[in-house]
């Protein structure tokens, strides 16, 4: 089980078969190493150096224990390695348990991906707010356990790198107890994502459990303190090592919440590079948490923000002094109803290493015009001929969620390689734009995520945007449908 599961790592590090590569050998043979140098064919050649994207490849060929596994194909860190060329490796680090032991952990981290929270609509539900792993990596670290002592010892810790601090979903109700008494002292080093629900029934506990998980990275915060200060937020202030942070039950009216809040962000604002705040119910997040974040949080590389009415918010990202205005590589809005589509595109300008931007049923005052309504179609008219070009390097990609005609027509300049789209609610409007060279300027690729059509059995929405698309000549057309389901709004 062990190898079958690095196979199918190795293959999916494989680059495309070059010219010179050997000719791919039958199915399920395992090459025989030659004493010059230790690669091995997998489907279409020899294991390269340059890795493609992970793929779900089908395992190709029978391992077996003294199946030799290729240096150069282990994942080393981005394209430090990238090479045309296999390498050449000596024999006696060739297999897996003559790794270093740093080496063997960094292939493990191979099945930390896709952590993930829930957002928007289905963060109001508190049942949900806690970090999910992928089911999938957390089978394979168990099928791994299972092969030898070394790795059930080694992927102990990678079973317990997630950790949930939350009454939901709970049987019993002491169950802090019971896990600070059986466990924490085995899994608490390991422990690398955290979700903590405070409040002030369990924060004596609280503060124990988590004076012992000194590596987390991504936390959680799911503050309902009602008191004064907490010595749990004390323990998780001094933490050195959180870069992601993600804040909800951002009540103003609870000042406990606030101030820990507060406190968090001051002291992992330095080290921060991850934030994302959800608050509850277009409640605008409080004022003195909206200072922290803008003068503490300098270096910031991903910024989310959920449900909020708030126009501050709006003024600091566009037009106030922020420094990490300057570090900025994604901005995810949604549900923020005071953020108009020009201001979107206004501040495209100013983050000049921005590349992914999410804009997601927002739709501010003048967000939910109607062209067709009178007047409408001159304000429409005035709108698209006193566009300017936006004058910096595409976005690696742009989505944009239930948006309207004006709002389309307002951040139509903004440039971008891959456009990405969810329930246009004017699709003729949007093909018209599309047909445009001038409108989303540097476009590659233009997916459709979910498309309404004006009436059932129809197709004419989506044939006006795939022809649209075409005739730009230089852009790729995507019909991603099938994989998203229809809104629930």
């Amino acid at each position: 089980m062990c190898l079958r599961l690095f196979r199918k790592f190795v293959k999916s590090r494989v680059s495309p078969k070059r010219k010179g590569q050997m000719e791919p050998q039958e199915e399920g043979l395992i090459p025989k190493p030659t004493s010059a140098e230790l690669t091995f064919e997998i489907g279409d050649g020899k294991a390269l150096c340059s890795p493609p994207p992970i793929t779900d490849s089908k395992v190709i060929g029978v391992f077996s224990e003294d199946t030799l596994i290729s240096w150069d194909v282990l994942p080393f860190a981005e394209d430090e390695y990238a090479s045309a060329e296999p390498v050449v490796i000596d024999p006696s680090k060739a297999y897996f348990s003559r790794l270093p032991p740093e080496l063997k952990l960094e292939i493990l981290d191979y099945f930390h991906r896709d952590m993930s929270v829930v957002s928007g609509k289905n963060s109001w539900n508190p049942r949900g707010r806690m970090i999910i792993p992928n089911r999938e990596y957390v089978k394979d670290i168990k099928n791994l356990r299972i092969c030898n002592r070394e790795l059930a010892e080694l992927c102990f810790g990678h079973l317990f790198a997630v950790v949930n601090l939350t009454p939901y979903r709970r049987r019993k109700q002491n169950f802090l107890s019971l896990f600070e008494q059986s466990m924490l002292s085995r899994v608490a080093p390991y422990v690398r994502y955290a979700t903590v629900y405070l409040d002030d029934e369990n924060e004596e506990i609280m503060a124990r459990i988590l004076r012992q998980m000194t590596n987390i990275r991504w936390l959680v915060f799911d503050c309902r303190l009602q008191s004064g200060p907490s010595i749990a937020v004390d323990v998780l202030c001094a933490l050195s090592t959180v870069i992601h942070l993600t804040l909800y039950n951002l009540n103003p009216l609870t000042i406990s919440t606030t101030e820990s809040n507060i406190r968090l962000l001051k002291a992992f604002g330095n080290s921060l590079e991850t934030l994302e705040i959800s608050c509850d119910w277009y409640s605008p997040p409080p004022d003195e948490l909206l200072t922290t974040i803008f003068k503490h949080a300098v270096c910031l590389r991903h910024f989310y923000i959920y449900s909020t009415r708030d126009t501050q918010i709006v003024e600091r990202l566009v037009y106030g002094e922020w420094p990490s205005r300057v570090t900025l590589e994604s901005i995810h809005l949604e549900e923020c109803s005071e953020y108009e589509a020009w201001i979107v595109a206004d501040m495209i300008r100013r983050y000049p290493r921005l590349q992914d931007l999410r804009v997601e049923s927002c739709g501010g005052p003048g967000g939910y015009d109607n062209a067709r309504i009178a007047g409408m179609h001159e304000q429409s008219l005035m709108v698209m001929k006193n566009l300017v070009p936006i004058l910096r390097p595409p976005l690696r990609s742009f989505r944009i969620v239930h948006a309207t005609d004006i709002e389309y027509r307002h951040m139509c300049r903004i440039p971008t390689r891959n456009l990405l789209v969810y329930d246009p609610l004017d699709q003729l409007l949007l093909g018209e734009l599309l047909s445009k060279q001038e409108c989303f300027p540097g476009m590659e690729k233009f997916e459709i995520q979910y498309l309404k059509e004006p009436e059932e059995d129809s197709t004419a929405a989506y044939d006006c945007l795939k022809k649209a698309v075409q005739q730009r000549g230089n852009c790729e057309f995507v019909d991603a449908r099938a994989h998203y389901p229809p809104p629930s709004w």
